[in-house]
């Protein structure tokens, strides 16, 4: 199946680019991807999203299909759009 992954800000960076589209088997979970991700684009990928224990990382917010995921084992599906948005920095005030 066939699935579309935007990043921001460092996850950008380590991407190359702002989307990517992934290709995964039937009955892949939002962990499958990030491990494909981390495969293909560098390991600390994975460290930046997932905890040591397999578990969405609570510093960056994972959204699939318009929705907050707060769990590695959700089920993706074909067309599915998944959006990695780390946490924001900014100057004082």
């Amino acid at each position: 199946m066939q699935l579309t992954v935007k990043a921001f800000a460092l996850l950008k960076e380590r991407l190359g680019t702002g989307q990517v589209v992934v290709e995964l088997k039937e009955g892949a979970t939002l962990g499958d991807l990030i491990r494909t991700l981390a495969s293909k684009y560098g390991r600390d990928l994975e460290n930046i999203l997932l905890t040591d224990d397999g578990a969405l990382a609570d510093e960056v917010v994972v959204s699939l299909n318009d929705t907050k995921v707060d769990n590695a084992d959700a089920p993706l599906k074909e067309g599915s759009i998944i959006f990695f948005i780390p946490p924001l920095s900014g100057g004082g005030v």
